[in-house]
């Protein structure tokens, strides 16, 4: 039986989720894109890689991650789980992200993602000493900056659309 578009595109969302989950208690690196060690975007990277779509994704920062999905941009009251939040002092300045790891109702949602490192966080020593490493933070962790949210698997939905392929 061949699978809907929706099917297809739940399949690569939890693969990006079940990748990324994957790594919990991972240290922060700073620049670090894995399998070992990660900063806040090289997580994002490597989790994406796990899934067909995006397997060939190259390594980007915060910056790099809007700009290239700028086109799937959504408000926060739309966001699923696998959606990436980025967020920062402003809009324009967005200088971490994570990844909506569950939503329940307005308002209640878990992020996971790699927190409490920054550009001193360059060794393990350092990692270990600030406690940085991915953790899944409630809603009110990012509730203090601006944020952006981009849902990379609802761009796939858009895309098939637009393609004129079965609508399911």
């Amino acid at each position: 039986m061949a699978l809907t578009v929706r099917q297809r595109i739940g399949r690569e969302r939890l693969r990006f989720l079940d990748a990324v989950r994957s790594k919990a208690g991972t240290l922060y690196k700073w620049s670090a894109n894995g399998p070992l060690y990660f900063d806040c975007s090289g997580l994002v990277i490597w989790g994406l890689r796990h899934t067909k779509r995006f397997a060939k994704i190259p390594d980007m920062n915060t910056d790099g991650l809007r700009h290239h999905f700028r086109a799937c941009e959504t408000h926060w009251e739309d966001a699923q789980p696998g959606s990436i939040v980025l967020y920062g002092p402003s809009r324009t300045d967005m200088d971490h992200v994570m990844i909506l790891n569950w939503r329940w109702g307005p308002g209640r949602y878990g992020l996971i993602g790699m927190c409490s490192g920054g550009g001193g966080t360059n060794s393990i020593e350092v990692a270990y000493g600030q406690d940085a490493r991915m953790k899944t933070p409630r809603g009110s962790y990012m509730a203090r900056r601006r944020q952006s949210v981009l849902d990379p698997f609802h761009m796939l939905e858009v895309e098939h659309f637009f393609s004129g392929g079965p609508h399911a």
